[in-house]
């Protein structure tokens, strides 16, 4: 399923001027992976090691207001430096959580321990809006707001 959805945001990127293309980096190693669920502190939800896996990374910021996900090392490295929450509060309770990328202003996606759910936390107010229900159907909205940039749409979803 995410390989898919990595080979469609592939085909996109093609759509997009040179200059502002995305771009995918090689698989994050293993040891990369690892390093980045012992920051995190849990076992990362198996849609994003599959991502991770197949692309460390895909860089997009000139779609919209700018994507980068992943960058296992990078996230590590931000974990560590305390960038990003360790845990947001859902239904009033505190549920952990790891960074998966950010966007062009500043905020942080986030994907929950156990379910996967990923939320956009803001960086400014520390508030954090549900966004998906799996990193997979993240990626697919991540496709769609590529879909809208290529046709020219300003409006994301």
């Amino acid at each position: 399923m995410v390989a898919d959805i990595l080979n469609h945001l592939r085909s996109l990127a093609d759509a997009f001027p040179e200059g502002d293309r995305p771009t995918f980096s090689p698989p994050a190693p293993a040891a990369s992976i690892r390093a980045f669920e012992v920051a995190v502190g849990f076992p990362l939800p198996a849609e994003l090691r599959d991502f991770l896996s197949l692309c460390d990374a895909v860089v997009a910021m000139d779609v919209h207001n700018g994507y980068w996900l992943g960058g296992s090392a990078v996230l590590t490295r931000g974990v560590s430096l305390g960038y990003f929450p360790r845990s947001v509060e859902v239904g009033g309770e505190p549920v952990a959580v790891a960074p998966v990328g950010t966007d062009g202003g500043g905020n942080a996606f986030l994907v929950t321990a156990g379910d996967g759910r990923v939320w956009r936390w803001d960086h400014e107010t520390g508030g954090v809006a549900a966004v998906a229900g799996s990193f997979a159907a993240f990626l697919r909205r991540v496709a769609e707001d590529w879909e809208h940039a290529a046709a020219g749409d300003a409006d994301t979803t």
